[in-house]
This record gives C-alpha cells, sequence and structure tokens, in this order.
C-alpha cells in the first residue's frame, strides 16, 4: 500500500474569487483597492488547490495509482522508503562485484568511486562479525540554480552471512543528510528510515522521521515528520511545527487494514480540520471528506469538502470529483465543483487540476513531478474576462513552496506589461508570507491564517478576508 500524505489545506479563491476589507478603519489603515485584495488572496488559493488535491490523490490512491507528486510533506518522509529500495538494489550490485574481487574483512572499505567532475561520491563498507553491509552515495556539486549544495545518504543491509547469494539481503535502515545554500528558506533536513518487519527483501514495516530545520528569518524554525507502517499496512503518520514565536501546531493521519483512514490537523489560530478517507486499492473507487472548523467570531463557521475518486485501468488514470461548500457564520452557503486526473507519463506524474466558475472564471494547472523536481505552471481567466494570471510554483521535499504569477489586462499578448507581480513562500503548515506590486507600489503580504491575511505598506496594514460570500 503507498504511504499516504496529508497537507490539510482549502480551496477556495478560484472558487470564490473576491476578498472582504475590514470594515474598522484607522490612521495605521492601509487603503487598499478591491482589486488587490482579490489578486493578493490569488496566490494562497493556489497553493491550498494543489495541497487539496495532493491529499485527495495520496489519501485515496493507496498503492495502485503509479503517480507520486510530492508536493506535501509527508511524501517526503514516505519517498524514505522508495529511495531504500532503489538504493538497496543498486548497493547490493556493488557489494557482490567488491566482495567476489576480495575476501571480506571486520569494518572494510571494498568499494570507492569519486567523480570529481559531476561531484558525486560512493563508498562500500562491510562488517565480517556483523555481516552488516554499509553504502554510502554522496552528492557535492550541484548545477548554480539549485538550492541544494549537499545530499548524502547511508544504507545498511544485513547481508545474512550469505555473501554469494543476494535474495536473502534485507535492509536494516537508511540515513540521508541534505544542506541548502544560506539564503534558502530550508537549511538542513536530516532523515532516517528503520526496517522494523520485513518479508524477505520486501520491507513491510518501518519507522521514518525527518527534521527540517528553516532560515533564521523564517516563521517556522522546526519540523519533524514521522510514520510508523505496521506489516498489516496499518499506520501512522505526523507532522509537528515549532515557530520561533513557542507557537506549536500539527498535522496527523491514521490509517487501517480495511483501506480507510481518519485525518486531523490544528494550526496555530486554534482552527480545527478533520476528516476521513477510502483508498480505491480494493474496488478501485474511493471518496475524501475535510471539514474545516473555525474558532467562534470568525465570518466563516466550517468548510466541507467531498471527493469521489475513481481509478481507470489499465493506465491507472486515477479521476477526482471534488465539490466545496463554504459555510459562513450568517448563514450564507456557496459551493462549486473541481475536476482532477492524475496518471503517469514515461515516469513523470502529471496531476490536472480544471476548475470552472457559474460567473465564467475558469482556469487549469498542471504539476509535473519527476524523481528530483516538481513544479506546477496554469493560467486562469477571471470573472467577465477582465484579467488573465500566469502561475508557476515550485515544490520541495518537506512541503514548502515558491509560487509567483502575473496578472494582464485582457486581451492578453505575450511580452505584455503585466499590472500586477506576486512572488510568495509557503512553509509546510500552509502559512506564507510574499510580496506584491502593483500599479508602481511594494506591499507584503502575510498569510498567518486560514480565513485571512495582513496586507502591509511602510507602517499601515489592512487585514482581508480570503472568502467573500
Amino acid at each position: 500500500m503507498k504511504i499516504l500524505s496529508v497537507i490539510l489545506s482549502g480551496l477556495s479563491f478560484l472558487i470564490f474569487i473576491g476578498c472582504n476589507e475590514d470594515p474598522t478603519s484607522n490612521d495605521d489603515t492601509l487603503n487598499v483597492e478591491p482589486q488587490l485584495n482579490e489578486f493578493a488572496a490569488f496566490g494562497w488559493e493556489v497553493n491550498d488547490i494543489v495541497g487539496t488535491g495532493s491529499d485527495i490523490q495520496d489519501l485515496t490512491a493507496g498503492g495502485v495509482s503509479s503517480v507520486n507528486v510530492e508536493t506535501s510533506g509527508l511524501i517526503g518522509a514516505a519517498n524514505l522508503k522508495t529511495l531504500a529500495k532503489e538504493m538497496q538494489i543498486r548497493g547490493i550490485t556493488y557489494m557482490q562485484e567488491s566482495f567476489s574481487l576480495k575476501k571480506p574483512q571486520t569494518d572494510s572499505l571494498y568499494y570507492f568511486f569519486d567523480d570529481t567532475v559531476h561531484g558525486v561520491r560512493k563508498a562500500l563498507y562491510f562488517d565480517e562479525a556483523t555481516s552488516m553491509a554499509r553504502y554510502y552515495e554522496v552528492r557535492y556539486k550541484f548545477a548554480g540554480w539549485r538550492t541544494m549544495t549537499y545530499d548524502s545518504a547511508e544504507i545498511a543491509v544485513n547481508l545474512n552471512f550469505t555473501l554469494d547469494y543476494s535474495r536473502d539481503d534485507y535492509l536494516d535502515h537508511v540515513v540521508r543528510l541534505q544542506l541548502f545554500k544560506d539564503y534558502f528558506m530550508i537549511q538542513k533536513i536530516h532523515s532516517a528510515l528503520m526496517v522494523t518487519d520485513h518479508s524477505g527483501q520486501d520491507i513491510t514495516g518501518f519507522e521514518a522521521s525527518i527534521d527540517s530545520y528553516y532560515h533564521e528569518t523564517r516563521r517556522l524554525a522546526h519540523m519533524r515528520q514521522s510514520i510508523k507502517i505496521n506489516p498489516d499496512q496499518s499506520g501512522t503518520l505526523r507532522e509537528d511545527f515549532d515557530f520561533k514565536d513557542g507557537t506549536t501546531a500539527y498535522n496527523t493521519v491514521t490509517f487501517y487494514p480495511n483501506y480507510t483512514g481518519t485525518f486531523s490537523r490544528m494550526f496555530r489560530d486554534g482552527t480545527i480540520i478533520s476528516g476521513s478517507f477510502n483508498s480505491i486499492e480494493d474496488d478501485l473507487s474511493g471518496s475524501f471528506s475535510e471539514t474545516i472548523d473555525f474558532p467562534d467570531g470568525r465570518y466563516i463557521d466550517k468548510i466541507i469538502k467531498e471527493a469521489i475518486v475513481s481509478l481507470i485501468l489499465p493506465d491507472s488514470i486515477l479521476n477526482a470529483s471534488f465539490t466545496k461548500s463554504v459555510h459562513f457564520s450568517n448563514g450564507t452557503i456557496r459551493t462549486a465543483n473541481i475536476d482532477l486526473t492524475a496518471q503517469n507519463e514515461s515516469g513523470v506524474g502529471l496531476l490536472d487540476v480544471e476548475i470552472s466558475k457559474g460567473n465564467g472564471a475558469h482556469g487549469n494547472f498542471l504539476i509535473q513531478v519527476t524523481d528530483t523536481d516538481a513544479g506546477l505552471e496554469g493560467n486562469w481567466t477571471t470573472a467577465n474576462g477582465d484579467y488573465y494570471i500566469l502561475i508557476s510554483a515550485e515544490y520541495y521535499a518537506d512541503g514548502s513552496a515558491h509560487l509567483s504569477y502575473r496578472v494582464f489586462q485582457t486581451p492578453y499578448t505575450p511580452g505584455d506589461d503585466p499590472i500586477l507581480v506576486a512572488d510568495y513562500y509557503f512553509s509546510p503548515d500552509g502559512q506564507g508570507e510574499g510580496t506584491l506590486v502593483y500599479q508602481g507600489e511594494n506591499y507584503m503580504i502575510s498569510f498567518d491564517s486560514h480565513d485571512t491575511a495582513e496586507i502591509r505598506s511602510g507602517d499601515k496594514s489592512r487585514r482581508i478576508n480570503l472568502y467573500l460570500e
């Protein structure tokens, strides 16, 4: 069964585009045009759409779907298992070749390779007393545009005291360290996986953790992800967030052998998310349900999201029909529908998101995932066709995202000057911050709540709502 992931996010701006201005006003209140309010919320909603689409796919697709969209944090921890299996295959190959050349001795180096041109180093050690072989891979040179500066992984394989027979070898553990450039929002990621149960060479149970440490300028200081998978395919996944101001948040998933599960999350502002899912793994159909329950006194009471999922064989195309309803505290309800399609083409995972509204607004996002990169390209046309928006984004293994977009007056022609340029960074907990340039003015924005954001310019600010009745 595919390891599950969850970044429990909402979807709203593309469905309910628009923001309400805070009715309170004083000398410190920023005067912001309603149009800027709408465009400012757009980046938040794009990030939420990606998170929700990934949630639906990862929680319902189980082990059947071959698509693996790395847009959520816990999937990075789950991918340790995939990394472990790949390195186990490569490591055992080196082991067999090396051990055939000379007699093993206690904790000796049997293989060493250093490609100084491409910056790749490999080594193999073996301890005769424990029959444990340790294989290392280190990458220390990267293209200039890459944010990573160092990536090392060690696997330990128990050879079961039969060096000339690989079928009884099994993985013991994996450790990985990744370092990033000084300016990057992530500074270090330390990962570890310990196999607790195995059937032959197949991993049937393990415990894994990922600790991510962030730049001192970031609101999020540390995130710990942990996974425990049992042989009966039940398990738990959890994320714990530690912020610089001492506040915390969490995110957890529990799944069961009957292909069902539950999840919950708490934000720093007290917002609670809970839900359930049913995987397609047993009968090619599944479901997803989520409720965001806001604290009393907020302008939104709750948001309910539901999806019906199916898998089309033999191409393993995952389809999801998604419905979302926003319940405002005054009794107003707004609903919308979204279609998701996930598939794999030539080793590249694709998640296509099609959105349309009754008022004519529509858009499309395509997420492409390879072994090393995950990115989004998309476009959106606002109601009445007044504005056209181009979006691009990059996603990282810890669940962070860098998203940018440009807004143009229609009709749009390539090469036109945008009326607004936005550049946002989102943390794995879904909160974020960024900059906006609109009509020559510079603005800062902070997404520190699930339903509101703060726009700032100089010493003035305004709180805006991310949903419009």
